[in-house]
């Protein structure tokens, strides 16, 4: 089911929650919270989805990887790229804990500034989501670790339709198009309009 706005964060969870409790929420053995890491994701998902099992999206976990091995290595180097894959590999064979480690350990060999920055805030994006890390736990129990079946639908549901060449939206507008497009995908139209159309 899709569901599209323009409302605020906490708005916009607690109708996330309200559509999950329509499709069986209190039926379900598992619930997975899957996101980026942003800390007021988190916080909405312990506040409507307290069950839940947060996993952090490796995607983006690994574009912070990536910005490490290109500020240590060099943009396009093999060095920069052998070491990304690595870690890569490690996350999803040892999991979050077991590349802190690493990371730190790194830390200790470099000097320039800029590079212990960004070594700094690698180290601090894990261990604010060291609970939400453990992917070969997750994959051992078929849980998807990566966000882009929702990325992929934000293009199908909001882009496809307010996004084209020339188009222009007020926000009304667009709040208005984007539910009705969410309601079409999701199989409810003729639900929202209280009436079946026929088959021609």
């Amino acid at each position: 089911r899709y569901y599209a706005s323009l409302d605020r964060g906490s708005d916009f969870m607690l109708e996330m929650r309200r559509q999950a409790i329509r499709k069986g929420l209190g039926g379900v053995k598992e619930v997975i919270a899957l996101a980026d890491g942003q800390p007021w994701i988190w916080k909405e998902f312990e506040i409507n989805f307290p069950m839940a099992v947060q996993v952090l999206d490796f995607w983006h976990l690994m574009e912070h990887v990536w910005a490490l091995a290109r500020t240590l290595w060099g943009e396009d180097s093999r060095q920069a790229k052998r070491w990304a894959e690595s870690v890569r590999g490690q996350l999803k064979d040892k999991g979050g804990g077991a590349v802190l480690k690493r990371i730190k350990r790194l830390k200790r060999r470099r000097k320039k500034k800029t590079e212990r920055e960004e070594i700094d805030s690698l180290i601090k994006y894990l261990t604010d989501n060291l609970s939400r890390v453990d992917y070969p736990g997750y994959i051992e129990r078929g849980y998807d670790i990566g966000s882009g079946p929702v990325e992929a639908a934000c293009k199908t549901v909001i882009g496809r339709r307010l996004k084209g060449s020339g188009m222009r939206w007020t926000e009304v507008g667009a709040e208005k198009i984007a539910r009705l497009r969410a309601i079409r995908l999701s199989g409810l139209w003729d639900n929202f309009w209280g009436f079946t159309v026929s088959a021609a």
